[in-house]
């Protein structure tokens, strides 16, 4: 075991000391229900990212990934409505956030949403846990702007698996 896990500062116990709003992308890319398969399909794709909130108005209604669409591909001018999954459960910016990263684990969802006030402020991922974790703590909360939503594709490192991989 790593020493700095047994005594208590890994990744978890960073988790449980940063707040919500410490690791949340505050700017999200929204639908609206009337949304269309193809509109969405193709910002999900330009932006690089798996899902994103569906909003009527200022509320959140349903929550839309690229899987979703594929339901539905060869119609891309039917809107979102028929395929998004509905909310059922958000985080807020105050909660620890261990509480995003439990609520993705144990509902097996990609994306946790913030809100505040019965409106969406922010969202949180898997990459801005991996921030976290990758950087460590305080180290990760550097700000990112509207350009950057919910992918950081320019630090990435890819490592080719199949050199080293032997059956």
């Amino acid at each position: 075991m790593d020493a700095s896990v047994a005594l208590g500062s890994g990744p978890e116990v960073a988790l449980r000391q940063l707040a919500v709003a410490d690791i949340m992308t505050r700017s999200v890319l929204t639908f609206t229900p009337q949304t269309t398969i193809e509109q969405a399909a193709r910002l999900l794709n330009d932006r690089r990212i798996g899902g994103a909130p569906v909003l009527d108005g200022p509320r959140v209604v349903g929550v839309v990934s690229k899987s979703d669409l594929i339901d539905l591909i060869g119609d891309g001018s039917a809107p979102i409505e028929r395929v998004m999954t509905p909310v059922l459960r958000a985080v807020r910016p105050t909660d620890p956030a261990l509480a995003a990263v439990r609520l993705m684990v144990n509902d097996r969802i990609h994306r946790a949403l913030v809100m505040q006030d019965g409106r969406l402020v922010g969202i949180v991922t898997p990459l801005d846990v991996l921030r976290v974790v990758a950087r460590g703590g305080a180290e990760a909360l550097a700000p990112r702007g509207a350009s950057e939503w919910h992918a950081d594709p320019a630090s990435a490192i890819y490592v080719d698996v199949r050199a080293t991989w032997e059956p």
